[in-house]
């Protein structure tokens, strides 16, 4: 029964997205984050005869299809003090991430973008980079400051022991440079390092490349000195947060499996809760029953 609720509401969740109205309050500048979670879905059937064949080097048992999380608010910032979101939505599509992206454009131009200054927040992913320049080209982007840390602590347990205190003046010290935008020397050291790092493991150095490559694809993406300075944020905890409790949480659950119509359903209707517009959205679906079912006359005032 609740699958069958489920599947019939979803479909109004678009139209109810197109028609809805922006928040009241809005802040001076508009913020979007963008990350992506994997949910595990159901494998399809394959009718071949015979024994199953093992699974192969690097193949997983449960195949997962990535979730587009995004997430939206306005706020008003203050020099070196990033004050709490204004009316933040978020929203999660399981196709391509350009058809997601695609499909959030409304909801972002509903919002302000074009008008408002707005900042973009993700991970290095090199796609979300090509479509945030495609197709939000007003936007200033911003690497994630944690994914970045999470790179820098790599490198240090390449030099020093994994929690000793040298590892950590050594992650301090390269944090402080990429706070003044010193990306640039950063890199230079780690490079140095790989080259002259003769007593380096091939596993030590491999840790390094990609240290090296990850930094070197998000050079341009790192504003923290301006962005903290202005009062703006440098951290995907919005986005983060959604994909952990609306997606993991709801979704990755012991045993679950999905396909990607009812997946879809089941994250249009929590992104309306989590949105805090389910009392709107039953009034909207009542209104379209009623049409459905009696046309012109749904507009007649009620009876009793």
């Amino acid at each position: 029964m609740a699958e069958a609720l489920i599947a019939e509401a979803a479909p109004d969740a678009t139209s109810f997205r197109v028609d809805l109205p922006p928040p009241i309050e809005e802040g001076r500048v508009l913020v979007i984050q963008d990350d992506g979670k994997g949910i595990r879905m159901v494998k399809p059937k394959v009718d071949e005869p015979g024994p199953k064949m093992r699974w192969k080097k690097g193949e997983k048992r449960n195949r997962k299809k990535m979730a587009t999380v995004l997430t939206v608010y306005t706020m008003n910032p203050v020099a070196e003090c990033a004050p709490g979101p204004i009316a933040r939505k978020v929203y999660t599509y399981l196709g391509t991430k350009r058809a997601a992206f695609e499909a959030f454009k409304a909801e972002a131009e509903k919002r302000g973008y074009g008008r408002l200054k707005t900042l973009f927040l993700a991970d290095g992913d090199p796609d979300l980079v090509m479509l945030q320049a495609e197709i939000f080209p007003l936007a200033e982007s911003c690497v994630d400051w944690i994914h970045v840390v999470e790179y820098l602590w790599k490198a240090a347990y390449v030099f020093h022991p994994e929690g000793s205190t040298e590892a950590r003046a050594w992650v301090k010290e390269r944090e402080t440079r990429l706070m003044t935008n010193d990306v640039s020397t950063v890199l230079r050291g780690l490079r140095q390092s790989l080259t002259k790092g003769a007593r380096l493991r091939p596993s030590q150095k491999e840790t390094l490349k990609s240290v090296i490559g990850y930094l070197h694809g998000v050079r341009h993406r790192i504003p923290y000195q301006e962005w903290y300075a202005a009062g703006y944020l440098i951290a995907t905890g919005s986005v983060e947060g959604a994909c952990r409790h609306l997606v993991e949480d709801r979704m990755e659950r012991a045993g679950m499996k999905w396909k990607v119509s009812g997946a879809q359903a089941v994250l249009d209707l929590h992104c309306v809760w989590e949105n805090g517009e389910m009392d709107e959205f039953t009034k909207f679906r009542i209104k379209r029953e009623l049409e459905r079912l009696y046309g012109l006359r749904s507009s007649l005032p009620m009876v009793v």
